[in-house]
Formats: C-alpha cells, sequence, structure tokens
C-alpha cells in the first residue's frame, strides 16, 4: 500500500498540474522547508492510515488465513490466555 502511495506522488511530480507532489515541488523552488515538511507530514499520516485500514480489512476477510491465527494465538500468549 504504501508503494502505491508513493509512486502517486513521484508521477505527480513528473507530469501533474496539481497534487501534493506537486505542491512539494512548487515549495521546494520557493525554498519553503516548513511547507515540505507539513506536506511530508500528511503523506505519513495517509500511509499510517490507509495501512490501517488495509490490515483491518484483510484481518476481516481473511480470517481463515493462518498466519492470521499465528498471530492470534501470539496475542494469546502474551495475554496469558490460551486459544
Amino acid at each position: 500500500m504504501i508503494f502505491a502511495l508513493i509512486g502517486a506522488i513521484v508521477a505527480e511530480f513528473v507530469g501533474a498540474q496539481s497534487g501534493l507532489g506537486m505542491l512539494i515541488q512548487s515549495m521546494n523552488f520557493t525554498m519553503d522547508v516548513a511547507g515540505q515538511f507539513s506536506i511530508l507530514l500528511i503523506l505519513s499520516l495517509m500511509g499510517l492510515v490507509l495501512n490501517g485500514i488495509v490490515n483491518g480489512v484483510r484481518r476481516r476477510v481473511l480470517f481463515w488465513d493462518p498466519s492470521q491465527k499465528v498471530d492470534a494465538v501470539a496475542s494469546a500468549q502474551k495475554k496469558g490466555g490460551t486459544l
């Protein structure tokens, strides 16, 4: 998921007329470092939120996946219970 977000930003650097990638590039030309870091913070938060959404959907949809059962057993052992 994070690679898709990075790919979209790089594509905006190359050929977009608007968007966060173009905004970073224009702030780079005007030497607005605080603006660049604010956009990077926004992109980081977007990446974390999207990653959380994808992980939540994956847990709900792929409930039969063996890797999910390994995670459930590990979390149960940390809590002191059994599965």
